[in-house]
This record gives C-alpha cells, sequence and structure tokens, in this order.
C-alpha cells in the first residue's frame, strides 16, 4: 500500500509540475488559434491525468491512513485514532478537489463543443459528475466542523459553489450571446484554481510554514481562489460586453 502511494504520488507531483506551466499557455495564446487549441488540449489532458492521481492517492489514503503515511511505525507517544482521523480528513479534501479539478476541465471543454445545445449537457452522467464536488463538499463541511478545520470549511463551500456554477449553466433558461465561452474559460480557470490550490496547501507548509502560522496559513490557500474569482469576472465583463446585442447591453 505505501510503496503504490509513493509511486502516485511521485507520479501526481510531476504531472502537476507541468499543468501548472501549461495552464497559462493557451492563457497568453489568441483564442481560437490552432496554437491556443493545442495548448488547451495539453493542459486538459495534464489536469485529467492530476485529478485521477489526486483522487486514487485520497482513496488509499482513505483505505489505510497508517500504512501510507507510516510504514516503517507510528511516531513514539502518538494517538493512533487522532492521527488517522487527520490523514482521513486530508484524504477527504484531497479527493474533494480532485473531483472539483476533474470535473471542472470536463464541463469547460464540453461548454465548447456543444455551445449553444445545452440540453447536450443535461446526461445523466455528466450531471452527475459536476454534481459530484458540491455532494462530498457537504460531507468535507461536517468533517471541517468536527475537527476545526478552516481549510475544510472554506474549500468546502468553494465545491459547492463549483457545482451549482455548473448546474445552473446546464439548466438555466436562456443564454447570452456567446455565454459558452464565458462559461468555458471560467471553467478552465477554475481547474487552475484548484491546481495552484493543491500545490499552495501540500507545499504550503515548507514553502510558508515559517512565516504564516496558524489559520494564518489559509491564505496562501485561499489566494488561488481570489485571484482566479477575480479574473473569471473581468473575463464574463470583457466577453459580455463584446458580444452583448444592444437589448442586452442595455439592460445589462
Amino acid at each position: 500500500m505505501h510503496d503504490l502511494h509513493a509511486i502516485l504520488r511521485i507520479a501526481h507531483i510531476a504531472i502537476g509540475a507541468v499543468a501548472l506551466v501549461t495552464f497559462w499557455l493557451p492563457a497568453f495564446t489568441r483564442k481560437g488559434s490552432a496554437r491556443h487549441v493545442r495548448f488547451g488540449r495539453w493542459y486538459a489532458n495534464t489536469m485529467y491525468a492530476v485529478a485521477v492521481s489526486a483522487m486514487l492517492l485520497s482513496t488509499l489514503v482513505l483505505i489505510d491512513p497508517l500504512a501510507v503515511r507510516y510504514p516503517d511505525g507510528l511516531p513514539a507517544d502518538s494517538d493512533p485514532a487522532r492521527l488517522a482521523a487527520g490523514n482521513r480528513a486530508g484524504g477527504w479534501f484531497l479527493l474533494m478537489l480532485g473531483l472539483l479539478v476533474f470535473s471542472n476541465v470536463r464541463h469547460g471543454r464540453l461548454v465548447l463543443a456543444v455551445r449553444e445545445q445545452r440540453e447536450r449537457l443535461r446526461t445523466p452522467a455528466h450531471l452527475a459528475l459536476i454534481s459530484s464536488p458540491g455532494l462530498l463538499g457537504l460531507w468535507v463541511a461536517s468533517v471541517g466542523i468536527r475537527y476545526e478545520s478552516l481549510l475544510l470549511m472554506i474549500f468546502s463551500v468553494i465545491a459547492l459553489m463549483g457545482s451549482a456554477g455548473m448546474l445552473w449553466y446546464a439548466f438555466r433558461a436562456d443564454i447570452g450571446p456567446r455565454q459558452w465561452m464565458i462559461e468555458h474559460f471560467g471553467s478552465l480557470i477554475g481547474s487552475g484554481i484548484g491546481a495552484y490550490t493543491a500545490f499552495f496547501a501540500f507545499g504550503g507548509a515548507s514553502l510558508f510554514g515559517k512565516v504564516l502560522t496558524g489559520n494564518l496559513m489559509v491564505i496562501p490557500w485561499v489566494l488561488p481562489a481570489i485571484v482566479g474569482t477575480i479574473a473569471i469576472r473581468a473575463l464574463t465583463r470583457r466577453y459580455g460586453r463584446r458580444f452583448a446585442t444592444p437589448a442586452t447591453a442595455s439592460a445589462s
């Protein structure tokens, strides 16, 4: 169990590093160009791999939280039940984050493929996928409350909002001109938020642990969500104005 977890962890970190870089390639190329499409495909494929490996890692932790962390035995004077509960809480968080990233990438690519034909988003498989982060977020929220973890409580809300946003887009009565483009950008930026959040959440302890202590460690964890939300809002306003009809522009 430990060896499998270690191998998956190395692969997850390596692919994750590639994903953090490829996230910016389609962002800085002309939208709709051949390079943008190619870079976007690279990013999506690496993020699928990152999300799947994260979910596999979290599943191993949930199955046996002590074996994967302490193959040579528990630390002296440790409480096995407490260690297991803490590791399982981290496993639930990583599973929720992996689902959120995977669903955002899948949704972002699918809305681009179907465009105005949003009924194609309402298949049972896709609805189950985009609902899963929010449903798991309810459980993660309860775990966060139980262990007084601000990180888990904050990101359970983010997961709920992510699922709600994708479902709202799929079922809303009508959409504005080229709203699918805005949804595409927003979903893929959302997946980037998840990737950078995982980077800071699991690597942040070593990077910022000496500077930010206690609840202040939440700052680097929530920073990607804040920056990403600002970027999504800016893109929404920019493309909303560009593609708005005179009637919708005046209504806005």
